[in-house]
């Protein structure tokens, strides 16, 4: 799981981190697709949901 997902968990004792020297620190998402001029629009509609969504979302 994504750290930010579960940060209420960590911090309440729910969950703990485990293998934390084999999970490499990322700073964010990822998204790899086609380098086209033209996206599609089911794709720009995606990460533009996506952006949205991680904005809002609290980050610890």
């Amino acid at each position: 799981m994504p750290e930010h997902a579960v940060a209420s968990q960590i911090a309440e004792g729910m969950l703990l981190p485990v293998l934390e020297d084999w999970c490499p620190l990322i700073p964010g998402l990822i998204l790899y697709y086609p380098g086209r001029r033209h996206v599609p629009g089911s794709l720009r509609a995606f990460i533009d949901t996506l952006r949205e969504v991680l904005s809002s979302s609290p980050v610890s």
